[in-house]
C-alpha cells in the first residue's frame, strides 16, 4: 500500500485539531467550541464547562455502558471501540486514541 503522507496525533495538537484534556483524554477542539462555546478568542471554549458536560459520558464508558438510547440507532454495534453518547442535543463519540489504547479521543461524529 502506498501512504501520500501521515497526520499524527502530535500534528493534530500543534495544528490546534485535538488537544490533550487529561492525560488519558484527547477531545476535538471542534467538539470543544460546540459544547462549551467562550468568548475566549484564543481557545473558543470554555474548559470548566467542557470538563462538566464530558464527566457523565467518560463516566459510564468507564462503567461498561457504551450508548444512550437516543444517540444512536444500532445500540448492538456500541462497545469499547465506538461510544456513543447524547451531551444537550449533540451525539457524541468516545472511541481509544488507536487501537489497544487506554487513551481516549473525543469527538462529534463529523470529527471522524
Amino acid at each position: 500500500m502506498n501512504v501520500i503522507s501521515v497526520y499524527t496525533e502530535a500534528q493534530a495538537i500543534g495544528d490546534g485539531v485535538l488537544f490533550r484534556l487529561s492525560e488519558n483524554v484527547i477531545v476535538t477542539t471542534n467538539l470543544a467550541c460546540t459544547l462549551a462555546p467562550s468568548e475566549d478568542h484564543e481557545t473558543g471554549f470554555n474548559l470548566g464547562a467542557l470538563v462538566t458536560k464530558l464527566l457523565p459520558a467518560i463516566t459510564k464508558r468507564t462503567m461498561g455502558i457504551f450508548y444512550d438510547a437516543d444517540a444512536t440507532d444500532y445500540p448492538d454495534e456500541c462497545d469499547e471501540g465506538l461510544a456513543c453518547y447524547m451531551i444537550g442535543n449533540h451525539k457524541v463519540w468516545i472511541m481509544p486514541s488507536y487501537p489497544g489504547s487506554q487513551q481516549i479521543t473525543v469527538m462529534l461524529p463529523e470529527d471522524y
